[in-house]
């Protein structure tokens, strides 16, 4: 078992090689929108897991159960004891053993943090597919907004259905509500009741889930904080857009059929200690007060007054999040009138082009680095064109887009990418978890060595049966299932095996024995 000290040492370790690999990942170039959203999300990764390891450590530091200092008794071996000190050393020792003996683990082997973290450095494939798979198609990886579906459900709200106002339409195109989603003043009070509330929330959601995936290194709940204080304020003082306090004409009379108090009865109400201000209801007494808080009516009232609390906190932050995805909701106003004015083969064209682009650019941004820094690398007395052969030998390749390698060593075409659908990985469980790329090599793969090998393991006998089962549960079930046919139609000599009695008839082997020790044949 490891101590504490132990721990608080490997904490310490842990840290310094993710700021190593926080300063590793700064220092890669990015010369595309792709590379730097990867290395901005590896960055929060690992800075993440740095301050995962920092509050372990900060909680061993303050020994709020007093561990940390009964070991350092324990280490210390008595106040005035040498003996005791050199006998816990020896105690301690005997722990190690005992932990890192091969009997207690056998085959066991050391695992190294180096390792650890060198695999984690090396991760950048996986990374980059995960980030792509957390965007959809419409995203663009992080480049545009999709807001179809809260589209949707604006126009299916109740106010626009009905048509409550007559200077704006009732129905907003896509790109109408990219530019006036955030328009909250203009929506009519009367109109945001529950269902208005639920389409302000999950469009609040998407912005902010939106955020953190396209900027990971900004700290989007400090701004969202930021804004439900300000917010709190505005309420308070009644100056929240949208959302101001009711005129004398618009105020909620008292008893059925009243007027509004005057505001003579309302200052000396307020005097006594008598006056709901959520209500607007002049009480005779504090008790009375009292009386009328615990009432139906005002009980109805606070709650509505809670919603309409959220519901305006709810379109503050979504005024805020709009506000900080300005230039992207530009974008994607543009995107989308650029989409409406072209045909489907051109679309596939022009992102044809833009992935050509930026890989050219990037090899050259590369060639430009290289060249730079080369040049500092030249052995002493080695001509240019040496040293131009070999820098060119040892220069990496630059593959933002991750396509695999041609013969020659190179990227292949992007188009040849595309033909053979080799975007799409398939994962097998029973190799591994083992990712191939295109239908084709993943179909091959379930009569290659891999998938027949881990099936032996399984105790089954690959087969055409078993073409397009990755999940090992699924394999063994069909396994179990090919078996129990097989039994059926096997040869069984009782079943199966004929014999004829003296009158003729066939009978199985089972029954004519049977008969025959009966001696009723």
């Amino acid at each position: 078992m490891a101590t504490i000290f132990e721990i608080q040492r490997q904490c310490l370790e842990e840290i310094d090689r993710l700021e190593q690999l926080i300063v590793d990942e700064l220092a890669f170039p990015a010369s595309t929108h792709e590379e730097q959203l990867l290395k901005n999300t590896r960055v929060a990764k690992f800075a993440q897991m740095a301050q995962e390891q920092s509050n372990l450590l900060l909680h061993y530091f303050k020994d709020a159960d007093g561990m940390r200092l009964e070991e350092t008794e324990q280490m210390a071996g008595g106040a005035d004891s040498a003996q005791g000190a050199l006998d816990e050393f020896y105690r301690q020792m005997r722990q190690i053993e005992d932990q890192h003996s091969l009997a207690a683990v056998p085959n066991a082997l050391a695992e190294s943090p180096a390792a650890r973290f060198t695999e984690l450095a090396a991760t950048r494939e996986k990374d980059m597919n995960d980030i792509i798979h957390s965007f959809t198609g419409e995203e663009g990886l992080a480049r545009y907004l999709d807001l179809t579906k809260l589209h949707s459900m604006y126009l299916n709200l109740d106010f626009v259905r009905e048509q409550m106002t007559t200077d704006r339409p009732a129905y907003l195109t896509y790109v109408q509500y990219l530019a006036e989603f955030d328009a909250f003043p203009d929506i009519p009070r009367a109109g945001k009741n529950a269902a208005y509330a639920e389409y302000v929330r999950e469009l609040g959601d998407y912005l902010e889930s939106f955020f953190r995936r396209a900027h990971p290194l900004v700290n989007v709940s400090a701004h969202l904080r930021s804004a439900d204080e300000a917010f709190a304020v505005a309420w308070s003082q009644g100056a929240a857009p949208g959302w101001p306090r009711l005129d004398e004409d618009e105020q909620a009379p008292g008893p059925a059929g009243s007027a509004a108090p005057a505001p003579e009865e309302v200052a000396a109400a307020q005097a006594r200690q008598s006056y709901c201000d959520l209500c607007r209801v002049v009480c005779d007494s504090p008790a009375g007060l009292q009386k009328h808080s615990r009432g139906t009516k005002h009980r109805n009232a606070a709650r509505r007054e809670e919603r309409e609390r959220e519901c305006a906190r709810l379109e503050a932050r979504v005024t805020l999040l709009a506000q900080l995805l300005g230039q992207v909701r530009d974008q994607t106003r543009e995107n989308v009138e650029r989409k409406q004015t072209r045909t489907l083969a051109e679309r596939e064209l022009e992102a044809e082009r833009a992935a050509q682009d930026a890989v050219a650019a990037g090899q050259a941004t590369a060639a430009t680095a290289l060249g730079a820094g080369g040049s500092r690398a030249r052995r002493p007395g080695a001509t240019d064109a040496g040293a131009s052969d070999d820098e060119d030998e040892h220069k990496p390749i630059y593959n933002p887009l991750n396509l695999p390698l041609d013969w020659d060593g190179r990227p292949i075409p992007v188009w040849l990418y595309r033909l053979h659908g080799l975007g799409v990985s398939y994962e097998c469980e029973i190799c591994g978890d083992f990712s191939y790329r295109g239908r084709r090599n993943f179909e091959r793969h379930f009569m290659d060595w891999r998938h027949t090998q881990r099936l032996k393991c399984l105790g089954i006998t690959n087969s055409k049966e078993f073409i397009d089962v990755t999940k090992i549960a699924d394999a063994q079930a069909l396994w179990k299932k090919i078996q129990q046919s097989r039994q059926l139609s096997s040869f069984r000599a009782e079943h199966d095996e004929e014999f004829e009695d003296s009158r003729g008839y066939v009978l199985n082997r089972r029954t004519y024995e049977d008969l025959r020790r009966q001696d009723l044949l």
